[in-house]
């Protein structure tokens, strides 16, 4: 190799060395600002931990409280999954995951849904059985879309079933309930489009309230003769007739039903106990079904005018009708509500002078309610 050429290599190795001793130098500078932050960083992390967020400084009993202020009044549930569910309540901190766990009351109130999805289901029948065991001793109220398989994991605790409210759909089938309900007080069903399931409780020696929403009485077997408060919507009034009449304790009656033919003379309905009646038809003929109520302990009455339009035998006016009724019933009205009329208030209020309360609608009850809250009490 040529000497000239060995004088450039050294000469260039000369300037690496050179340029090497600068990065290393850079380096050296870099690491000391690295090792600088690396000290307030930790400085910074050390004042975040000994720091306490103001809400993890409350105590238990009052967490607590907060917890049972976000959810509805019992006994409305909550949904059962989601941010308003007590389930999450238990996905914040450990702290309050214990707390949530810790309350029986955060769980007695349930509503679930099942589809037709066995994923689902099985995720459902879970929450259920949660919501059961965590609820402790605590009464409890069931709400369900889709029950068939969900109620059955809730069955384990039907000594606490205190309000059930189920929604039945087309892949429901019957549901039968043998077992013991010493604190069931509330019953709802609904049945949706083609739902043809049967619905059976006996042993419910509490029970006094019931909604039944699009169910023939046919397909329920239910202690009806130990209700207080009833109400039907969506059903046929030759199904239901027969029912009233087994219900001697019943207090509350509220019932907007069709008639699948024209009902004539139906046989006396007596309820001596009745003191509140709603009752009103999707259909445009009454036939004789308010007359066939004897309602001697009656004191509020709200129906369309065409209930008193329509008599077998000898065919009676609105006015008329009415004081039929009040005389074979015997019964002192307190507060009358007539919507649909054709005759005016002026004219009820003359003839029914003891009626201590009159409103007469020429429209719907959407106008009535306007007019008067006359059942807030009796249909909450």
């Amino acid at each position: 190799m040529p000497l000239r050429y060995m004088e450039d290599d050294r000469a260039l190795l000369a300037a690496k060395n050179a340029e090497i001793l600068d990065l290393e130098a850079q380096i050296s500078i870099l690491r000391q600002k690295i090792a600088g932050s690396n000290l307030a960083r930790k400085v910074v992390q050390e004042r975040l931990q000994s720091y306490t967020y103001p809400v993890l400084s409350l105590p238990n009993e009052i967490v607590s409280e907060i917890f049972v202020h976000l959810l509805p009044i019992y006994p409305e549930p909550p949904p059962g999954t989601g941010r308003s569910s007590p389930l999450c309540l238990t996905h914040i901190c450990r702290r309050w995951r214990e707390i949530a766990i810790s309350m029986p009351v955060l769980w007695r109130a349930i509503q679930l849904s099942g589809y037709n999805e066995t994923s689902f289901d099985d995720a459902m029948v879970y929450l259920a059985s949660l919501y059961g065991e965590r609820s402790k001793l605590y009464p409890l109220s069931i709400d369900l879309w889709y029950p068939e398989s969900t109620l059955s994991a809730l069955i384990p605790y039907s000594g606490r079933w205190e309000h059930l409210d189920l929604k039945f759909g087309s892949r429901d089938r019957d549901i039968t309930l043998e077992n013991k309900f010493p604190m069931l007080r509330s019953l709802k069903l609904w049945a949706y489009p083609l739902v043809f399931s049967r619905f059976t409780i006996r042993d419910s020696p509490v029970l006094r309230h019931a909604v039944i929403n699009s169910f023939s009485a046919s397909k329920l077997t239910i202690p009806w003769a130990q209700l207080t408060t009833l109400i039907v919507r969506d059903a046929l009034w030759s199904e239901w007739l027969p029912v009233f009449r087994h219900m001697v304790l019943l207090q509350n009656l509220n019932c907007v039903l069709q008639s699948d033919y024209d009902i004539t003379t139906p046989a006396s309905i007596r309820l001596p106990r009745l003191q509140c009646l709603d009752i009103d038809t999707v259909t445009a003929s009454a036939g004789d079904i308010f007359l066939a109520f004897v309602l001697p302990a009656l004191r509020r009455l709200w129906l369309p005018e065409r209930f008193l339009h329509h008599r077998a035998v000898v065919p009676l006016g609105a006015v008329e009708s009415l004081r039929s009724f009040i005389s074979q019933s015997n019964c002192d009205i307190e507060s009358l509500h007539v919507a649909h009329a054709s005759v005016s208030e002026a004219t009820y209020r003359r003839e029914f002078p003891s009626i201590a309360e009159v409103v007469v609608c020429r429209g719907g009850f959407a106008e009535c309610i306007s007019s008067s809250k006359l059942f807030s009490q009796g249909f909450k």
